[in-house]
């Protein structure tokens, strides 16, 4: 995520990870979060620009049914 948005401004960081399915909220910093289900998992993908010119804070968790 850094590579590939590094130097970018947030309107075109957002408009990109909309087209790649992420829901956004911008509240003076972007969050953008996507869920993809993994067989019984689900992983939830965010990116998170806190100022503009900063570099993504990129991750994910995954939760799965019937963990032990």
């Amino acid at each position: 995520m850094r590579a590939r948005y590094a130097n970018q401004e947030i309107s075109y960081i957002r408009a990109d990870l909309e087209r790649n399915g992420f829901a956004c909220q911008q509240s003076g910093r972007l969050e953008c979060r996507i869920e993809i289900m993994d067989n019984q998992c689900a992983v939830d993908w965010y990116v998170v620009v806190e100022r503009a010119g900063e570099p993504p804070i990129a991750g994910h968790d995954r939760m799965c049914l019937g963990a032990r």
